[in-house]
């Protein structure tokens, strides 16, 4: 809801141009087109806009579907040694997860399945970096999926929403983290990264106005539990009203 948030979630992403351009310039097509791809549809779900005629909840379920094939991957690279394997069953599941009916994918793409294909890459990796990813990714998932939107206080709501998406801004680079562990990058690409990532976020903290945010957001918070499941928190309330089905039946403007 934050404009601050608004600045720093999309920004959680751009470490992930470093791998883009080392796999780009070493024509690690497959890996490229899995990283774009899943960099592609993060943008689409922040934007909170409908695309290509497909509603938010879509691009949602699509973010959470890349992230899932990546994981798979992952695993399979880390059992065979082979590219050309990994990226098949990354592929194949895919496309068994999209071919599952819309509510069924909802529910079956949820924190469940999720801390599962972690728990499993976690076993099968020899990098303690992915390991400990991995064990933060299953906690960070755990946690959203027992937050309950249900309205409390005011404060409360406010002090909610704002943890959910520091969340989302640490699973940005914990994800970030499991792709770089996996490439042949060198260590000090990380400390280039790493060096990036804070300077941005600190400017973002010092830079960004927030004199104009809306000063009172109760009706919103007071209608979030009818957000439907998988449905991601908006990071401008406004605008996804303006240009999202869901939430504009969700949070009527004569609540505001």
């Amino acid at each position: 809801m934050s404009k601050l948030y608004q600045v720093m979630y999309p920004g959680a992403y751009l470490p992930w141009g470093i791998v883009l351009l080392y796999y780009a310039f070493h024509v690690h097509v497959f890996r490229f087109l899995s990283g774009a791809n899943y960099v592609l549809l993060a943008g689409l779900k922040l934007t909170h806009m409908e695309h290509f005629g497909r509603p938010v909840l879509y691009w949602s379920r699509m973010f959470t579907m890349s992230e899932l094939s990546m994981m798979v991957r992952l695993i399979v690279l880390m059992e065979t040694g082979s590219g050309v394997m990994s990226t098949l069953a990354m592929a194949s599941t895919w496309f068994v997860l999209s071919r599952v009916p819309a509510k069924q994918q909802s529910k079956l793409i949820q924190a469940p399945l999720y801390c599962i294909t972690l728990l499993v890459l976690s076993a099968v990796t020899t990098s303690w970096t992915q390991r400990i990813c991995c064990l933060l990714r299953v906690c960070t998932a755990m946690y959203e999926y027992r937050t309950s939107w249900a309205y409390e206080t005011y404060e409360g709501m406010e002090q909610k929403v704002s943890d959910y998406f520091k969340v989302k801004i640490a699973d940005a680079y914990l994800m970030f983290l499991l792709e770089w562990s996996s490439s042949s990058l060198h260590w000090a690409s990380l400390l280039v990264v790493g060096l990036f990532s804070v300077v941005f976020q600190v400017y973002a903290c010092s830079e960004i106005d927030l004199s104009d945010e809306p000063s009172n957001l109760s009706d919103y918070y007071h209608n979030m539990h009818l957000l439907p499941l998988g449905y991601p928190v908006p990071l401008n309330f406004i605008t996804s009203r303006d240009n999202c089905k869901v939430a504009k039946r969700v949070f009527k403007p004569h609540f505001i």
